[in-house]
């Protein structure tokens, strides 16, 4: 299928839990011996390796076959989906990045961008105990999962900039050191910060970071921004599966995914 929008739609309109799952595959491999009682979908769910139609079904046709395993069938949805995902996520990325000021896409573009962390600390530390109290509680601030943070350099210049996720897509917003450009996407935030012109903003490569080396086009950001997401997705449901509120969990984020269908 050529259209990624098509395929991610049927991709997720198919997803199983492992329960669900489970039941599938017991019902396909192993044929029942008349209706006495329900397949014990338990066992195969947290005993998936080398378990047969008779360790799930007593009076199963099919006895002697082993079922698939469990992990490496629900994995593989799981995979296929936030592949789907990934590829609609690019274009919609890439759109983003290439739909602001012109000056800022010249520079992005041929640009190194890594991904950074964010954190918190005041200019200065206080020799007290009772300072350094007032001063740690905003080394714990921190940003919201859905802000990407990456820093651009290019000609010995560096800018940092923010991809922001919406429901209607993705924004970008500079915000190099400028902590007041942090605010909207604080945790907690609290009034308090913006009157405090002691705090600074502490910007840490992380290890693997790399979005796009020197002279590679925005196309290559866009694909390194949504792998990050595909991966987060893929982590994602694969936890989904195991908790009993999973079907909710997912088709509740499959309705934020709306938004960019």
């Amino acid at each position: 299928m050529n259209d990624p929008v098509m395929y991610l739609s049927q991709a997720m309109g198919s997803y199983q839990t492992r329960t669900a799952l489970a039941e599938e595959l017991i019902s396909i491999n192993c044929s029942k011996n008349g209706e006495t009682e329900e397949p014990y979908v338990a066992y195969y769910k947290y005993y998936n390796d080398q378990v047969k139609c008779a360790d799930v079904l007593t009076n199963a046709n099919n006895a002697s076959r082993l079922l698939p395993k469990l992990d490496l069938v629900f994995e593989k949805q799981n995979a296929d989906i936030a592949d789907a995902f990934a590829e609609v996520d690019k274009q919609i990325i890439y759109k983003t990045l290439s739909g602001i000021d012109r000056h800022e896409v010249d520079f992005l573009s041929g640009a190194e961008a890594h991904k950074v962390s964010v954190r918190f600390a005041h200019r200065t530390r206080s020799k007290t105990p009772l300072g350094y109290l007032a001063f740690s509680q905003y080394d714990n601030l921190t940003i919201e999962e859905f802000v990407d943070v990456f820093v651009a350099k290019k000609n010995n210049e560096e800018r940092v900039f923010a991809l922001i996720k919406q429901e209607d897509g993705y924004r970008i917003k500079r915000v190099d050191e400028n902590v007041a450009a942090y605010y909207e996407f604080i945790k907690r935030f609290r009034s308090e910060l913006e009157g405090d012109g002691n705090i600074r903003v502490v910007l840490q490569k992380e290890r693997w970071g790399i979005l796009q080396t020197a002279n590679q086009s925005l196309k290559v950001l866009a694909a390194s921004l949504s792998q990050i997401h595909r991966n987060n997705m893929y982590v994602y449901l694969n936890a989904s599966g195991y908790d009993k509120t999973a079907a909710e969990k997912t088709r509740d984020f499959f309705f934020i995914l709306d938004s960019f269908l």
